[in-house]
């Protein structure tokens, strides 16, 4: 139930540009790059630096999926 949650406010951030929490994604993807697979998102991945950076609710939507 947490992960439906969580998907519907990602959702709502990455489409909605006057979301309060918009300010904190990352860039857009270049459209240059391969397309080898559909993404949940067209954003840039940032680098893991630590494990509290890991457990921030963005960052964890970003990275979710990906491998």
């Amino acid at each position: 139930m947490v992960n439906d949650v969580e998907d519907k406010l990602f959702h709502k951030i990455l489409y909605d540009a006057s979301h309060v929490l918009s300010l904190l994604l990352s860039e857009r993807r270049n459209e240059l790059t391969y397309s080898l697979r559909t993404r949940r998102h067209d954003r840039t991945l940032p680098q893991r630096v630590t494990r509290l950076t890991d457990n921030n609710f963005i960052i964890r939507q970003l990275f979710k999926d990906s491998y």
